[in-house]
């Protein structure tokens, strides 16, 4: 697999635009009943304490909200839903703020750019600081599971997971990774108020997508047995597939193959 590292500018809150999609754009009514297998699939793979929100992108709203929200971040349902998003947007850490906004924005640019036959391959996450429910900072992980757009190929709505992964990840610096799993690339992500540099290097890991498939239901603390009925592989396979990454990586186990997971950008 092959690893790029690309280096973004902050964007300022006071330049960031929540709106994605021009005024007019026809809004399809009942976003969380579309949503629905979505929903369903993060509250049964959940990797720790987590909300969602569905954002509409012609308004710049919340249209629903749903999760563990109170238990993991210092904000109430009332403070998000039909709301634009500065209160989400004041719990994310100051130094942290630019770069969320940078990354959504890249992203945005870059997805709207990919050929609809190709988006359904595409996974970005974002990792941030927060404040958590008890007023601290907290790494989360910020994924941008699914989107909707109307017959003219404007994006209405998106699902957005945060999950805090503080169990996980407790340093580093703010990154977003767009995992490519058709190309079997992942495109790392950071951001610097200096001259905008790109670097590019081999990943020597060569962890497969099929590994990184096990990998993500190893991260929801499923066993080899529910991972294979989940991937239809017998147990053995999956339980190989878990020696030759922690060997590739060179963890000693479960939780530390996770957390290089998590840090490379692949989870």
């Amino acid at each position: 697999m092959k690893e790029k590292k690309e280096i973004l500018r902050p964007v300022p809150w006071s330049e960031f635009n929540t709106r994605f999609a021009p005024e007019g754009t026809h809004e399809p009514e009942n976003p969380e009943l579309l949503f629905a297998e979505t929903i369903k699939y993060v509250e049964a793979y959940s990797t720790g304490k987590y909300f969602w929100f569905i954002a509409n992108l012609v308004k710049g709203t919340t249209v629903s909200c749903g999760g563990m929200i109170e238990r993991t971040v210092a904000l109430k349902p009332s403070q998000l839903l039909n709301k634009t998003p500065e209160a989400l947007f004041s719990i994310i850490h100051p130094e942290d703020q630019g770069k969320m906004f940078a990354f959504s924005n890249y992203w945005a640019r870059f997805y709207l750019g990919v050929p609809v036959e190709k988006r359904s391959g595409l996974r970005p996450t974002i990792y941030i600081r927060m404040k958590n429910a008890q007023q601290l900072y907290s790494w989360f992980m910020v994924q941008y599971i699914s989107h909707l757009f109307d017959h003219s190929g404007n994006l209405v709505y998106a699902f957005t997971l945060s999950t805090d992964i503080s169990h996980i990840k407790t340093e580093g610096e703010a990154m977003m990774s767009i995992l490519d799993i058709e190309n079997e690339t992942c495109h790392l992500f950071y951001c610097s108020e200096a001259q905008q540099v790109t670097e590019s290097k081999e990943n020597v890991q060569g962890i497969t997508v099929r590994e990184m498939e096990v990998l993500k239901f190893l991260s929801t603390g499923l066993s080899s047995k529910q991972i294979a009925r989940e991937l239809g592989l017998s147990i053995k396979t999956v339980d190989n597939h878990r020696q030759n990454m922690l060997r590739k990586t060179n963890t000693k186990n479960t939780g530390e193959l996770v957390a290089f997971g998590i840090n490379m950008g692949f989870i």
